[in-house]
């Protein structure tokens, strides 16, 4: 009975805790300009920089909220030579919103851009 009411209160941490599909777990930075968006899910939006590689961008929660912000997308950076890390603010000017970023992880290509992508939009 204790050993059941344990692993019930240890199940919901470990499912968090589980790996995004086609997304890296460990964090970076983009180098390179940005040439492509498309929002994913909740706070996330994931672009493409002039390498044509993908990253999933996570803003702080309640940011985007799932809200369409637009076609237009900047990064005021602090960073050397315009390299976008989480110090980098994401403005989405026709809204007057400004987001912090909370995670940058590499991905494969978002489902928008590719119809059998395995990465989710969360």
């Amino acid at each position: 009975m204790v050993l059941t009411a344990l692993a019930a209160f240890c199940l919901p941490s470990t499912l968090a805790s589980q790996p995004l599909p086609g997304v890296d777990e460990e964090e970076t930075v983009i180098r390179t300009g940005v040439e492509e968006f498309v929002f994913g899910n909740g706070d996330v939006v994931f672009v493409r920089d002039g390498t044509l590689r993908w990253y999933r961008i996570e803003t702080n929660e309640g940011c985007i909220g799932g809200e369409y912000l637009g076609r237009q997308i900047a990064f005021d950076t602090t960073g050397p030579a315009g390299r976008i890390d989480k110090l980098t603010n994401v403005i989405f000017p026709r809204y007057h919103r400004i987001c912090g970023i909370v995670s940058i992880r590499r991905s494969e290509t978002p489902p928008q851009f590719d119809s059998d992508s395995r990465v989710t939009l969360d």
